[in-house]
């Protein structure tokens, strides 16, 4: 579903949810703006998924930590990011 810009990544039924993965428990889950939103108007419909794994092995035999309404039930740190882009500078093809 990633592919569709929906705000989640598996759809099942009337519930959707989005798959996050990290390395170890002090990396931060970051969720986009899309997301976000799907996750604030799905409410108890969306879940959140966090794999926590540092080797493909263990990530294997890992189980998920599982937030249903995320965005209601635990505390996020609004962060606002910009991001300047270059598709073409003077002298290139």
């Amino acid at each position: 579903m990633s592919h569709l810009n929906k705000g989640w990544d598996i759809t099942c039924g009337d519930d959707k949810f989005e798959v996050k993965g990290r390395k170890s428990q002090a990396v931060g889950i970051r969720l986009t703006q899309n997301e976000w939103k799907a996750a604030r108007h799905l409410k108890t419909k969306y879940m959140l998924l966090i794999f926590t794994a540092s080797t493909r092995e263990k990530l294997r035999r890992s189980v998920p930590v599982q937030i249903p309404d995320p965005t209601r039930t635990e505390t996020w740190l609004r962060r606002i990011t910009y991001e300047y882009v270059l598709f073409a500078a003077k002298g290139m093809p």
